[in-house]
């Protein structure tokens, strides 16, 4: 089968082999061979294959962080903008809540490293913590004149409840006196260096 295209519109199909059942003539007559032929329309059309690919937007560069010890991060706000030798985040270890308060100058003898002390939140209010003194700051603050001590908290606390930002009250009871005997001021005398009442 040999195809033709004519005109650049029509396709002309030469069949050959093909013929409506008649056998074809003879050419020794000087008769021409004659076949016939079938046109088919050429219409131009678009055989592109369109491609819809999908992908979700990132930064080109990013940077990956790995934490040398476990804790969870704070102090942190998605979106933020930073500058070179900025600190990033915190990364804080629940497992070790401490409280900071100020002890005057003329309480802070009563206490020592070591020493259990009663925690008390305002989120829980029927709940006393046992914390233990971990620090005592060696110098009072300029201002304050308060000398900052450092209470740890129960490994347990973060998982009860506890949180980072929680106002923590302590109500210690420095130079203990249980069995002392007291009257009013005003019972009692002096005369020279001895005192009477």
């Amino acid at each position: 089968m040999v195809q033709r295209i004519v005109a650049g519109v029509l396709g002309v199909c030469l069949l050959g082999a093909c013929s409506d059942g008649a056998e074809p003539s003879s050419s020794s007559g000087g008769e021409e061979r004659r076949i016939p032929i079938a046109a088919y329309e050429v219409v131009p059309r678009d055989l592109s294959r369109q491609l819809m690919l999908s992908a979700t937007v990132e930064p080109r560069i990013q940077v990956t962080l790995t934490s040398r010890t476990q804790g969870i991060v704070a102090d942190i706000e998605i979106g933020e903008s930073i500058e070179p030798q900025q600190p990033l985040f915190t990364l804080a270890n629940m497992n070790e809540l401490v409280i900071r308060p100020g002890v005057s100058e003329r309480d802070i003898r009563h206490l020592e490293v070591g020493m259990t002390v009663p925690v008390r939140l305002d989120s829980m209010p029927d709940k006393e913590i046992e914390g233990t003194i971990r620090r005592i700051f060696p110098a009072a603050d300029q201002s304050s004149r308060l000398l900052r001590i450092e209470v740890l908290l129960p490994e347990q606390s973060f998982e009860q409840g506890v949180r980072p930002g929680f106002l923590a009250r302590l109500p210690l009871i420095v130079d203990p006196r249980p069995d002392a005997l007291a009257v009013p001021a005003a019972a009692v005398g002096e005369s020279g260096d001895q005192r009477y009442i």
